[in-house]
C-alpha cells in the first residue's frame, strides 16, 4: 500500500503500524533510500516462508494522477500492483471525518470551515468528546480502514 499525504497528517499513523509482519517505508528524508527500503520489503514478501506480510509506503506528497505523472513517481508501480491512499474524493481528510464522526457533522464542518487544511485528530475527537460530555451517547474514535 503507498499513502499518499501532502499534509503529513498520516505519517504518524503509518508510522505506528510497523510491527514483525509489517514493514513501513518512510519516503519523506531520501527518495533513494526509500526506494531501496521498498524494493527490499517487497522482495522479502514474495519469498516462500518470509517474515513479512506487508509493506505500506508513506509518500508526502500528493497522488501521482496522470501517466506522464506516475511515470516519473518511484512509487506509482507499488500503488497500480497493490493499493493506495487516498483512492477518491471519498478518501479526503474531511470526507474521513464525518464518516468517522456522522452525529457530529455539524460541528466537523465548522472546525474545518476555521482550519483552510483541515485540524488535527486531536481536535476532531476533542470536538466528539466535549458533545459526549453535556450529552451525546457516546464517542467514537476516528480509525481509517
Amino acid at each position: 500500500m503507498v499513502v499518499y499525504d501532502p499534509d503529513r497528517r498520516y505519517l504518524g499513523l503509518c508510522v505506528s503500524l510497523e510491527d514483525g509482519r509489517v514493514r513501513v517505508v518512510d519516503a519523506s528524508d531520501s527518495s533513494i533510500e526509500s526506494r531501496l527500503a521498498a524494493i527490499e520489503a517487497l522482495r522479502e514478501i514474495g519469498r516462500p516462508k518470509g517474515d513479512l506480510d506487508a509493506v505500506l509506503i508513506y509518500v508526502p506528497k500528493a497522488r501521482s494522477e496522470t501517466d506522464e505523472e506516475k511515470q516519473v513517481d518511484p512509487f506509482a508501480f507499488y500503488a497500480e500492483s497493490g493499493a493506495v491512499f487516498p483512492r477518491d474524493d471519498g478518501d479526503d481528510y474531511l470526507s474521513l471525518c464525518l464518516r468517522a464522526k456522522p452525529d457530529h457533522s455539524t460541528e466537523v464542518r465548522r472546525v474545518f470551515a476555521g482550519s483552510p487544511s483541515g485540524p488535527p485528530f486531536s481536535v476532531i475527537d476533542a470536538k466528539a468528546a466535549l458533545h459526549c460530555t453535556v450529552g451525546a451517547s457516546r464517542g467514537v474514535k476516528l480509525q481509517l480502514h
